[in-house]
């Protein structure tokens, strides 16, 4: 079945086809698109939006998972956990003292250790860009871009230029949210603000407004 993508897709793929000079505004973004170009927008969405994701330890996607319950030992001595049904990367896991602790994964099934996992920090896969900070989103577009432009335009000699400009807004993208995560001034992450942000708490209850 194919997937349905989020509305704020279309607005970074029709960003996309203006840096490719494509003139053509886009009207869908769906396999069965009346148009080549919308067509192949949605066969490397997803994709470009995942690698843009997974590339970082995002500070505005980062979740702390508890774990409940007792994780089972395996037979090798290793105990292992499910893997969150909502979680693109694992970027750390922590004993019950709070000590991050190594461990390994099998696809995205299972998280594996040599002692019980009791918390992990994971990317989660946030499909609404708007959310998303604009050096970020930026870094979706060019990717985006890079990745469509032999498709679209035919145009090969472009492709090296693309894939700078790519890597480029990608790295401001993470120096910008490094900047903001170590102040502590960022809005973007999983905190009180994101979440008066995106109407998922009051910030006005504890005054009873």
């Amino acid at each position: 079945m194919s997937k349905v993508l989020h509305d704020s897709a279309l607005g970074v793929c029709q960003r996309a086809m203006a840096i490719l000079r494509q003139e053509n505004r886009l009207t869908t973004i769906a396999p069965t698109a009346p148009t080549k170009v919308e067509r192949a927008c949605y066969d490397a969405y997803e994709a470009s939006r995942l690698e843009v994701l997974s590339s970082y330890g995002w500070s505005f996607v980062k979740a702390d998972k508890l774990v409940r319950g007792v994780a089972y030992q395996e037979e090798d001595g290793r105990y292992s956990i499910a893997y969150p049904a909502d979680a693109l990367k694992i970027l750390k896991c922590y004993d019950e003292d709070g000590h991050k602790i190594p461990y390994t994964l099998r696809g995205n099934e299972k998280i594996y250790s040599l002692q019980p996992i009791h918390r992990i920090t994971y990317i989660f896969d946030e499909e609404n860009v708007d959310l998303w900070p604009p050096l970020v989103r930026d870094a979706l577009v060019k990717t985006l871009a890079a990745n469509l432009c032999v498709e679209v335009t035919g145009r090969v000699a472009d492709l090296q230029l693309l894939d700078v400009q790519k890597k480029a807004a990608v790295q401001a993208a993470r120096t910008d949210d490094a900047r903001r995560s170590s102040t502590g001034s960022d809005v973007y992450g999983k905190n009180h603000i994101y979440e008066c942000m995106t109407g998922r708490r009051n910030p006005f209850a504890r005054r009873g407004l």
